[in-house]
């Protein structure tokens, strides 16, 4: 049976992990976030982009929830087959 060295940081832990923070590399999802949050502000403007996160701030769970699950079938509506 070959041995496994656990030792070694997989992709995924290297990724999440400090290896990003050692090379002084923001990370993939630190990255991501941040270019999507452009994108997100460039399209919808500052005062709509603070309006939505102050929304999104005072839902609990269960409100969450349902808005996501409703986006998620309005956007299901719209898929061409």
């Amino acid at each position: 049976m070959a041995s496994i060295d656990m030792s070694a940081r997989s992709p995924a832990r290297a990724t999440a992990g400090s290896a990003g923070q050692r090379d002084g590399d923001t990370g993939v999802i630190t990255s991501l976030r941040r270019e999507t949050t452009g994108l997100i502000l460039e399209h919808l403007g500052d005062t709509r982009l603070r309006e939505l996160r102050a929304q999104g701030e005072v839902m609990d769970e269960d409100h969450m929830v349902a808005h996501a699950l409703d986006l998620i079938a309005r956007a299901q509506a719209l898929e061409v087959p």
